[in-house]
């Protein structure tokens, strides 16, 4: 199954969305593409169509932390249209991604403009907000285990594919843990039979099982966003 492009520009008003599609671009960003540094001047956005970009709060000494995830449920990033010119995260592709990329200027004005857009966009900023504040519980309360699996269905729902692009060390890096502990993980869910994987890729074997696995935030995470912007298509494998 094909992902079925951008969920949130979806739920936009087609006399909305028609003034926004023409400052739209579709651009193709790989795996590892820098969209946004902190404290530097936002100029863009990006709605993805596929892929998952991460937002990360970059430490003094350079250590990057994933704050949250974005794929096709929404855009990179909120808090840049809502903030005067600057974001505090590092916004990098963590998949290849397929986008539609926007001046801030014209969305700005837009958002300024319509009210239905306005309240929309403030709607999915509560839910971004809500979702990275659980994600902070999750990392403290919950197993890696149960965080990878939680991880990979939200990658999952947005690839709309059971083969996920990601290297241990990859995965490592967005969960914030050792890779050891990763393999440890990513072992435990393969012997349930959740999951295989082979060099660079993760494959979802049998999506119960995995989402058995996963902490209660991956539900509570879709329900959020089923709530925004309807059901979330089932991928094949």
């Amino acid at each position: 199954m094909q992902p079925p492009g951008n969920r949130l520009l979806q739920a936009v008003p087609p006399e909305v969305r028609a003034r926004l599609d023409a400052h739209l671009t579709p651009v193709r960003l790989p795996m590892g593409k820098v969209l946004l540094q902190p404290d530097a001047p936002v100029s863009q956005a990006y709605f993805p169509l596929d892929g998952v970009v991460a937002l990360l709060m970059v430490m003094a000494d350079g250590t990057p932390i994933e704050v949250a995830t974005v794929g096709n449920e929404g855009f990179v990033s909120i808090d840049a249209l809502l903030s005067a010119a600057r974001t505090p995260y590092r916004a990098t592709c963590q998949t290849d991604v397929a986008a539609l990329r926007v001046e801030i200027g014209p969305l700005r004005a837009l958002f300024a403009e319509s009210e239905h857009l306005r309240v929309l966009f403030l709607r999915y900023g509560a839910v971004v907000f809500s979702c990275t504040a659980r994600a902070l519980a999750c990392k403290s309360e919950h197993s890696t285990a149960q965080r990878l699996a939680r991880w990979l269905l939200m990658t999952r729902d947005r690839l709309a594919a059971d083969a996920i692009p990601y290297t241990q060390e990859a995965l490592a890096g967005m969960l914030g843990v050792q890779r050891q502990a990763v393999a440890l993980a990513a072992e435990a869910l393969k012997h349930v039979g959740a999951i295989d994987y082979r060099r660079g890729t993760v494959v979802v074997t049998d999506g119960g099982a995995l989402e058995a696995a996963a902490c209660e935030d991956y539900r509570a995470y879709r329900d959020a966003y089923e709530a925004l912007l309807g059901p979330i298509s089932a991928p094949n494998a």
